[in-house]
């Protein structure tokens, strides 16, 4: 299917909104990646740039979190917080209680989605790499 879809974007230059929890098949059929976290893009950029630098620390969470051959199956640091209740959102990032670089102000204020070179975007304080 996938393949086929490859085949049609290239024959017809089609543009897709392709959504899924595999970060393989988002590697590769996506040419620019978006990536949410409790319903807010934390991360917009050039799919290479998203997989070979993440900036967002849930991003890097998911592509520690992805299976890799000769990896181990281990949740990384972090997979194991408790969520936050959608029912009544925390103020500041969504994401604060389970990030490695959380302070304060990520807990109080909410991260814009700023543009940190090359049309990469991170929604984030305290910016990964």
């Amino acid at each position: 299917m996938l393949n086929l879809l490859a085949r049609l974007k290239d024959a017809f230059d089609l543009t897709y909104v392709f959504i899924s929890h595999d970060l393989a098949v988002v590697e590769a059929v996506a040419d620019r990646v978006a990536v949410m976290y409790f319903g807010r893009i934390v991360e917009l950029a050039p799919a290479r740039q998203v997989f070979a630098h993440p900036r967002h620390h849930y991003t890097a969470l998911l592509a520690r979190s992805a299976p890799a051959v000769g990896r181990p199956l281990a949740a990384p640091e972090g997979a194991d917080a408790e969520l936050p209740d959608p029912l009544s959102p925390p103020r500041g990032c969504a994401f604060a209680k389970r990030c490695p670089a959380a302070t304060d102000v990520c807990r109080r204020v909410d991260p814009p989605l700023e543009d940190h070179g090359s049309g990469h975007y991170a929604a984030c304080h305290h910016p990964a790499g």
